[in-house]
């Protein structure tokens, strides 16, 4: 009930309207829980059809199953005289993830691709390596200025986008470097780190998560995912 009110009087602060849709990014639970105070009061759950899996496969009391899911590469909600505009980029974190920009702002909603001056999570276990760094150049072609994320600062730069992209980029392309001149395994990813770092040492937790991140990329490569 606290967590109702206090959800509800955020809400207060910037309309007076009752909540009519809810729209998950993807199926990660700490993106899309506690949505029932919005089905309590007859708002609508939309996702992408191929988080519908997700859910059946690991039940949580604390996901709310959508009733509306679209297939397509992009899906208009539409409210009153506004669209809210639903891309699906495809394969990259996870299979169900979408990019949402309202058509009255041109500032996508863009959670987990791209999380500004940030290291990627450790072991990037729901990434498709390859499909990221798609993703990611295909948001670069889009005409928008600014996005906002779903961690880290409220509102990026899409210079940002790039940076993330660049980091991925030479992040497989040294660990592959190394794999193919025979380099041990266990030395990677201190000699990967060493090298990226003058270039990517400002991103926050460099230091914490770029050696985990190299052991990513080498399943990428001896295992094929």
């Amino acid at each position: 009930m606290r967590a109702r009110r206090r959800c509800g009087a955020a809400i207060r602060t910037v309309t007076d309207q009752p909540v009519r849709y809810v729209v998950y990014s993807h199926q990660h639970w700490d993106h899309i829980a506690g949505g029932g105070i919005f089905r309590d009061e007859g708002a609508h759950f939309v996702s992408h059809a191929n988080c519908l899996a997700h859910f059946r496969d690991l039940p949580n009391p604390d996901i709310v199953m959508p009733d509306i899911t679209f297939t397509g590469p992009r899906y208009d909600l539409k409210l009153g005289n506004h669209v809210l505009v639903l891309r699906y980029l495809g394969l990259n974190h996870g299979d169900c993830l979408v990019v949402m920009t309202p058509d009255h702002v041109n500032v996508p909603f863009i959670v987990d691709l791209a999380t500004a001056g940030g290291m990627p999570y450790p072991i990037m276990a729901d990434y498709s390596l390859h499909n990221w760094v798609r993703s990611l150049r295909e948001l670069e072609s889009w005409d928008f200025k600014e996005y906002v994320g779903g961690h880290g600062i409220p509102l990026a730069p899409k210079s940002r986008i790039t940076e993330r992209r660049e980091y991925l980029e030479a992040l497989i392309t040294e660990t592959k470097r190394e794999l193919d001149a025979g380099t041990p395994q266990e030395k990677i990813p201190d000699v990967v780190a060493a090298r990226l770092e003058p270039q990517f040492h400002d991103l926050r937790q460099y230091d914490d998560k770029v050696r985990d991140n190299v052991r990513r990329v080498l399943t990428y490569y001896e295992m094929g995912w």
